[in-house]
Order: structure tokens, then sequence, then C-alpha cells
């Protein structure tokens, strides 16, 4: 039997789940700093001038300078970039991504002036690129070792309005008041969806405690299912615990909380290529993870109809 393989070059309309994974592909390039995969087109005005004697103190102001313009520059790249992903012509998405190619000389230029100067990008770079690009609830892990102070300033002044961030087991030490908001409930398609959100339970541990002084983590399983009830309560037809535990313990507390249609997390570094049904007293709960570093999407579709969820589907789709 002899077969015949036909290698066939197309080229075909791209949906509007191309242009996302490859705008999300495009800013984690860009938001990795030292990358060259997505260098600008334009050489540096800079090239043709002589580096000047810069003193201590001159040269630590000057980098704070450059800094904050390389975030402006991060920023630029989300904003042209989120337009073209809704732009409704070809000609408007085009003119976008040209302009978004524009900034990212200017990027790249502000980078390497930012190397030339031994200092360092803004290391919340992440949260300002996802806040305009539309990514709207988070929770937290790695933002706690900024400290408490900070980590509030940014949630009130920079993240407010913008995005949620949600954490129902973050508890003030003394008097076990709510520090964050616990959920948010959106309408998705007509439908009311409760998001709570679950920080990293240890991180009073894995990192020094000083950072978090005066706060509580841990799983806080029996406040977590009362949270859950009090949402369905309210109207929530979907509830989803966007979780920062790791795949482990989201599945044992799967079995042991009801009431959840699917916790989402993103802790354990492996990506889980399918979503895992657990069961418990109320029902069955789906557990994803999308692994680390933005390797991967996590896309949970949900068919609800009469007030519950009556069919899913869950896919991981390759970022980088």
């Amino acid at each position: 039997m002899v077969l015949n393989f036909t290698v066939m070059t197309m080229q075909r309309q791209l949906s509007s789940l191309d242009r996302l994974i490859s705008t999300l592909d495009t800013a984690m390039r860009e938001l990795s700093h030292g990358t060259n995969a997505m260098a600008g087109e334009r050489p540096s005005p800079a090239a043709e001038h002589s580096e000047a004697e810069l003193t201590e103190a001159e040269r630590k102001h000057a980098g704070g300078l450059m800094r904050i313009n390389h975030t402006g520059e991060v920023c630029a790249q989300a904003l042209y970039r989120g337009q073209a992903l809704v732009a409704k012509t070809e000609e408007t998405r085009t003119a976008l991504l040209e302009a978004a190619q524009e900034e990212k000389d200017h990027l790249d230029w502000c980078e390497e002036r930012i190397d030339e100067l031994g200092t360092h990008t803004s290391r919340l770079n992440p949260l300002f690129f996802a806040r305009l690009l539309g990514i709207d609830v988070m929770t937290g892990h790695w933002e706690f070792t900024l400290g408490s102070d900070r980590v509030q300033d940014i949630i009130e002044n920079d993240l407010d309005g913008h995005m949620d961030f949600v954490a129902h087991n973050v508890k003030d030490f003394d008097f076990g008041d709510p520090v964050f908001a616990s959920h948010t409930l959106k309408e998705m398609n007509g439908v009311p969806v409760a998001i709570i959100g679950q920080a990293f339970p240890y991180t009073p541990i894995a990192n020094p405690s000083h950072f978090v002084s005066g706060w509580t983590f841990g799983i806080q399983e029996r406040e977590l299912q009362e949270k859950i009830d009090d949402v369905r309560a309210a109207g929530a037809q979907v509830v989803i615990l966007l979780s920062h535990n790791g795949a482990d313990t989201d599945i044992k507390l799967a079995s042991r909380v009801t009431g959840l249609d699917a916790i989402m997390g993103g802790h354990t570094h492996d990506a889980i290529p399918t979503a895992v049904q657990v069961k418990n007293p109320g029902g069955v709960t789906l557990v994803t993870n999308a692994g680390s570093n933005g390797n991967f999407l996590g896309f949970l579709d949900l068919v609800v109809g009469d007030g519950r969820v009556k069919d899913w589907s869950y896919r991981l789709l390759p970022v980088s």
C-alpha cells in the first residue's frame, strides 16, 4: 500500500481566540526583561551619543526616571494591543498593531538605558499590563512579598475600578476581620457568577512573616463553605474559586466543601491537561490548573440552565 502525503500551506482568517493567544504571547515576551524575541525595528537614537559622567546619586535618579518611562511604554503596549483585539475592522486593527510596534521600539530603548544604568524595570509591570489589557480578577501569592502596606496601596490606587483583588482567607490577626474583598459577583452572558479568591495559604511560612505582619492566612475551609452558601443565597448560579492553593490541596478541598462548580488554580507549576472531576456530598466540583509562567491559558466553558451548570468543556491552550 502506498500512502501519499501532501503538505499544504494555507492562509486562514484568525479568530478572536487566535488573536488573544497571540497578544498574550507577545505580552509574556515583552514583560521578560532581557529578551530579544520581540526586538524593535529601529536603532536607538542614543547610539549616536557618548555616555555622560554621572555621580552615583544622578545614576540612581536617572534609573528611577527610566523605570517610570519604561512602565509607560508597557502600558501603551497593553492599550494598543487590547484595542486591536476588539477592533471591528482589519484596517483599524492593523493601524493599532503598527502603533504598538512603534511603542515596542521605545520599550527596547528604555530597557537598554536601564541596563546601562545598572538598575531594573518595575516589578509591577505585569500587573499594569494585565489591568490595561482587560484581565479583571486576581488573587495573591508573590505580591505579598512587596509588603502589606504596598499591596494595599496597589489595590486601592492602581487596581481599583480596573481589576478585582479577592482573597477570602486573609484576615486581620487581632480581630479576624477580612483584609480584602472575599469575592466578586459578575454577570457573564446573562448568568450571575461569583468568583471567590483563595490566596496562597502558606504565605507567612513560605516568605518572611514580617512582609504580612498582622495578617493570617490558611485554607479556612469552614469560612469558605459559609461564603459559598452566602453567594448562592445572593443569586449566584455559578460559583468559582480562584485558587493559589496548589492542585493537590484544591482536589482535597473540592472533596470537602459543597456548592463550588469549579476551582481554577495556577499555583502548581505543571499544567494539568484536563479538569479533574471531584465528588463531594453536594455533587461534583471541577478542579483545573493551568501551570506557571503564562505557558498555558486554561479555558473553562460552562453551559448553564435552570440556575445550574448542565455541561462543561475545558482545554489548555499553549501561549509560548
